[in-house]
């Protein structure tokens, strides 16, 4: 290995494995451990990597969950260029271009090791199904990420003086909301831990909601649809404590609860876009729109019910699962009523309770705290 290569292996590449490895361990007990034995688990992903060479679709599914991956890698070299500790970077910027560029390749391939890999799976699988004219298309997706991750970490380099002054990927005009700074911190702090989430709730309701009339079940899916929403809690709960530890300033400000309560419903609301797209076929291929508009609702009620619900009390993760599940149960039974207009207001209504009834009460305590 070149000193050019060792130098980035050690300052960028073993620490962002480092910081992603738990989102690595949880992602293969998804893919792996809920499978009732190896084989069906083979299975399962050789039907995945198929479906990429087939489907359109799936393979859009595909090319953004790498981009996302990809925009992470740039993301955190960004983060770490910037770092008075990782000035020395810099000095890579006296090499050549060509030896700098092909450092930065070798650092490139490396942190995209996982999709390279998971490539490399789909060639092998389809050039051993007789899929050849369907393997273009990841092949080239991959070389464009890895030339596009190699020049943009040159460019970060070359640029992290200017870096240093600004917010990586910040937009000029950003609104000074609540909502907003929920938005963020999901974006930069939880920002695996959301794209796994979101993708397998995204791909459970779409696989399911696209399938004939003589197998789709409505009662089914809003089992698939709550299990979907519970799996949120925890971005929710880690999103609750970021308001109350690091946006103290908020209690200074003028903000009625009514404004917080409705910044809370709209940014679950814009969290909810994947899933709302994955409904789509609800009702344009089974007709319902219905019952796709109640569903508009009730899925950002219940995930601002879920965090209102921490106003409640000074909740451990323990406890606060165990109200998840309760709500679960609720909802769960809703689901299998006629009148599917009875589920957004009940959520509707239990969050509005809830929320009034404790948040004051919970202000109070809280702001004690903090003054002490």
């Amino acid at each position: 290995m070149s000193p050019v290569n060792n130098i980035l292996y050690r300052s960028v590449v073993t620490p962002f494995y480092r910081q992603i490895a738990g989102a690595f361990y949880f992602l293969f007990f998804v893919l792996f451990g809920i499978q009732p034995n190896f084989k069906q688990a083979l299975e399962t992903h050789y039907y995945i990597l198929i479906s990429i060479l087939e489907s359109r679709q799936a393979f859009v599914i595909y090319a953004i969950t790498c981009i996302l991956y990809f925009i992470k890698c740039i993301s955190f070299y960004a983060n770490r260029v910037i770092k008075n500790e990782y000035h020395f970077l810099q000095v890579l910027n006296g090499l050549p271009s060509t030896k700098r560029l092909a450092g930065f390749s070798f650092t490139g391939i490396l942190l995209l090791l996982p999709v390279i890999i998971y490539t490399l799976l789909i060639i092998i699988v389809g050039a051993g199904a007789g899929k050849i004219a369907g393997l273009y298309a990841p092949v080239c997706l991959i070389l464009l990420l890895i030339a596009a991750t190699a020049f943009c970490l040159d460019y970060l380099n070359r640029k992290a003086a200017s870096l240093s002054a600004h917010t990586f990927f910040r937009l000029k005009r950003q609104p000074a909301t609540l909502w907003w700074f929920i938005l963020k911190y999901m974006f930069r702090e939880q920002f695996l831990a959301l794209v796994i989430i979101k993708l397998i709730s995204f791909c459970c309701i779409y696989f399911f909601v696209i399938t004939d009339n003589s197998v789709f079940e409505s009662r089914m899916m809003w089992l698939i649809l709550m299990l979907c929403l519970a799996a949120h809690s925890v971005i929710i709960y880690k999103n609750f404590y970021f308001i109350e530890d690091k946006l103290i300033f908020y209690r200074s400000l003028p903000l009625k609860p009514f404004a917080i309560l409705t910044s809370l419903f709209f940014c679950y609301a814009i969290l909810l876009i994947p899933e709302y797209w994955a409904l789509r076929a609800l009702a344009v291929l089974h007709g319902n729109i219905y019952e796709y508009c109640c569903i508009l609702i009730a899925a950002p009620a219940i995930l601002t019910l879920l965090h209102v619900l921490l106003y409640t009390d000074d909740l451990k993760m323990d406890g606060y699962l165990s109200l998840v599940f309760l709500v679960w149960i609720l909802f769960f039974f809703a689901g299998f009523t006629q009148t599917k207009w009875l589920i957004p207001a009940i959520a509707l209504f239990g969050l509005i309770i809830v929320f009034y009834t404790s948040f004051r009460t919970f202000e109070k305590v809280a702001g004690k705290e903090k003054s002490t």
